[in-house]
Formats: C-alpha cells, structure tokens, sequence
C-alpha cells in the first residue's frame, strides 16, 4: 500500500507538472477549438461562472435551452488555471455531440415529461430516478467524450487525469448506502460508478486503481460490463452513437424504460419545461442525495 501511495503522489505531481508546462499550448487550443465550433454549426458559444458547488461544468446546447436565446451556453466552476483548458474541452465536445446530431438531423432532447413527483420505474423512489436518469445518461456520454478529447488532444491527458482523479477520490470517500435507498437505485448507480472508475483506470494507468473498490462486488462485474459496452461501440460510428450508447447502459443496467428522447423544436422546448428533469453534462461529486456523475 505504501509503493501504491507513493507512487500515486509522484505521478499526481508529475501530472501538475505537466500540466502547467502546457497551459499555453492548452489554453491556445482550445480557444481555436471554439471559433472551429462557432464557424462550422453558426452559433457562439457563451461562458458563464458557476459557484463552488462542486460541479466542474454544464454545457447546454443551444436547443436545449428554455429561452428563445441563439447561442450555447457553457458553465463552469473556478477551478486552477492549470485545469480550465480540460474543463472547456470537456464541455465544448459535449456541444460539438450536439451540434453534428443537430446537422444530420437526428438530434434529441434528453427530458422526462413527469405528470406528478412520482418515479416512472417501479422499485425506485422519485429523487432515485432523477438521480439515476443523469447518471445514466452522463456516465457513457463523458466516456465518449473524455476519449475523443484526450486522442484529439494528448496535451490536455495531464490536466483531465488530475481531474478525474480527484472526482473518483471524491467518489471512494462518498460511498452509497445500502440501508438509505431501494436495492435498484444501489445496484445501479454502484455499476455506474464501477465503470466510471474502471474508465479513469484504463485511460491513465492509474495506480491507485479506483476499481478495486467494485472489483469483488457484482456491482462491480456489471460495471465492468458497462464499460465494455463502451469500449466496443467507441468510436462512434453515427452522430446520434452518444444516445444509443446511453440507452445501452440502461439495458444493460435492466432499466430499459430510463431514458426519454425528444426531437424537441425550439418552442416546444421553450414551453415545455415546466414538471420536467433534463439531463445535460453537469459535473457534480454523487452521493445518495447529489446530482450527477462523470469526469
């Protein structure tokens, strides 16, 4: 365990090394990745700043917005300057997705229509849909994202491991309870978590290896299935491969029914939100209570 420790806070220290040797190029790189995205699909790309609420960012694409307003929307959190340029490339892919279903038309909302507070999955409390309705959706999606970015990209691996390493500790040191919700809330959102660990592992080589926490658990074997449904559909070969690759892991999970797809228009999506729960690519630190899981 020592070797283990040690040789995590050498590579963590490399890594910041590495990252801050690069801020430049990064920050450059993503810059012209963003005016290559307002040129190609014609709608500027906005920042706005999140508080410290333990999101790392949310994208919102510019027909998943609930004004009439004509560009994307990107949030982000403060966070070192050494890892901002990551964070923007995260969440500009999340765009690009968007925009290229946008393009070949077949680009869906992904909004549950719910008629009371009531979960639309038998065994699940309301709150645990919600819960598992992100996570479902944001878990295969960021690895699809997170790949492309670090191929496109190998500059930006320091910064994105930094990352996903904290996010995982994060996760290790919020472990979910069994005794505080349904077995298929537990069970699905621990084989999310698997894969989302097994994921940051085999793309950094990671040495405290997040997975062994699910490894002799069958959370941990579905997990494991998870992510191998993700390494054989990537890369995508369909600009709509994102929500089939979700609605696989919701299969996968045996909630088949999770996920809800609109091919919303604008104004329908403008009138419509009102009693619904949108997924989108909000970042945030999960427990039994929170919000959303990913890099």
């Amino acid at each position: 365990m020592k070797n283990s420790f040690k040789e995590t806070k050498q590579m963590l220290a490399e890594q910041e090394r590495l990252a801050k040797e690069h801020l430049g190029e990064s920050s450059r790189l993503v810059v012209d990745y963003q005016s290559q995205l307002e040129r190609e699909f014609g709608y500027p790309i906005v920042y706005q700043s999140l508080g410290r609420n333990g999101a790392a960012g949310t994208a919102r694409s510019v027909w998943d917005q609930n004004s009439a307003c004509q560009h994307h929307s990107i949030d982000l959190a403060p966070d070192y300057p050494w890892l901002e340029p990551a964070h923007r490339a995260h969440e500009l892919m999340h765009i690009e997705l968007e925009c290229r279903a946008h393009a070949a038309g077949i680009r869906k909302s992904h909004v549950a229509k719910l008629s009371s507070r009531t979960s639309p999955i038998a065994g699940l409390e309301f709150q645990e849909y919600g819960e598992l309705f992100s996570h479902g959706y944001n878990v295969p999606v960021d690895m699809v994202v997170d790949r492309t970015v670090m191929e496109r990209w190998p500059v930006l691996r320091p910064a994105m491991f930094l990352s996903a390493f904290r996010f995982q500790t994060a996760n290790r040191k919020s472990p979910v309870s069994r005794l505080l919700c349904s077995p298929k809330f537990f069970d699905s959102i621990r084989a999310l978590r698997a894969a989302s660990a097994l994921f940051t592992d085999c793309s950094y080589g990671n040495p405290s290896n997040f997975f062994r926490t699910y490894r002799h658990f069958p959370e941990g074997k579905l997990g494991q299935r998870l992510y191998e449904r993700f390494t054989s559909s990537y890369p995508l070969k369909e600009s709509d491969g994102h929500y089939k690759l979700a609605d696989a892991f919701a299969e996968a999970l045996g909630l088949p029914e999770l996920h809800q797809w609109h091919a919303q228009t604008r104004s329908e999506l403008i009138n419509s939100h009102s009693g619904e729960i949108a997924g989108d690519s909000s970042k945030s630190v999960p427990s039994s209570a929170a919000h959303s899981i990913g890099e």
